[in-house]
């Protein structure tokens, strides 16, 4: 989708400074997914060749077929169904601050969550996904740019608590997370399949949190 200009550059740049705001206090990270969105809708509008190809249900279905694309997707939930089964056990607090930073990003109660959840993963991956790590990883070598786009990310879900170690775990598990659905949208050009990685982890997460 074309070359890095300067002002995706500063987009860029004015995404990560927003990321790391929550860090010193100022919860206004939901900046950088408008941001990320605009920039995305953008690019992809004026691009008249490949434009929005990233964003094809029908290509996301023929990766599918694939076993290791398939395994890439449903691993973050994989991963949080282990965390859970360990940290319930062993760190039960993690729980109730993964609770906290969950519900207080959506409104309405559990049920009305859920179904901000598929807006919610498709307006995060289109931001960081779709536009962050694809220029990023223009602009640096495809790992760095996953890394730093899932470095960004966790920061821009930091919640602050009392316990460092909850907020270090929290945010460790956000960029495990975040790194593999890079994986899958680098792997397969197709946000909506990182998207699907990204909303079945939050739904398990979810369905973890409430009713167990």
């Amino acid at each position: 989708m074309g070359e890095v200009n300067l002002v995706q550059k500063i987009a860029i740049i004015i995404m990560f400074i927003l990321a790391m705001l929550p860090v010193v206090g100022l919860p206004v990270s939901g900046l950088t997914v408008f941001l990320g969105i605009i920039f995305y809708i953008v690019v992809n509008m004026k691009d008249k060749k490949d434009g929005f190809r990233d964003f094809d249900p029908r290509a996301g279905y023929g990766h599918l077929t694939n076993k290791s694309i398939r395994g890439w997707i449903f691993l973050p939930a994989t991963i949080n169904i282990l965390v859970f089964l360990l940290v319930s056990t062993f760190v039960p607090d993690f729980l109730a601050h993964v609770a906290d930073r969950t519900f207080s990003a959506v409104s309405g109660g559990v049920f009305l969550a859920i179904i901000q959840l598929p807006i919610a993963a498709l307006g995060e991956e289109l931001a960081w996904r779709g536009f962050f790590q694809q220029k990023t990883t223009k602009l640096l070598d495809a790992p760095w740019g996953i890394i730093i786009t899932s470095l960004a990310f966790a920061l821009a879900h930091f919640t602050p608590s009392a316990n460092l170690g909850l907020v270090s775990l929290d945010l460790l598990l956000v960029f495990i997370n975040s790194v593999i659905y890079g994986v899958v949208y680098y792997k397969t050009k197709n946000a909506v399949l990182s998207s699907l990685s990204h909303l079945s982890a939050n739904f398990v997460a979810i369905v973890l949190l409430v009713f167990f």
